[in-house]
């Protein structure tokens, strides 16, 4: 999960680049927690 808090942690919600919407964070929050099944 590191990865994830540290994508989250260089944008706080309201800092979200405009290009950058909820959808995709969902998108790479199942693509990570895939990655890190898939490392474990």
């Amino acid at each position: 999960m590191e990865i994830l808090e540290f994508i989250c942690s260089l944008f706080s919600d309201k800092e979200l680049p405009a290009w950058y919407t909820k959808a995709d964070l969902e998108k790479d929050k199942k693509s990570i927690e895939k990655l890190e099944r898939w490392a474990a």
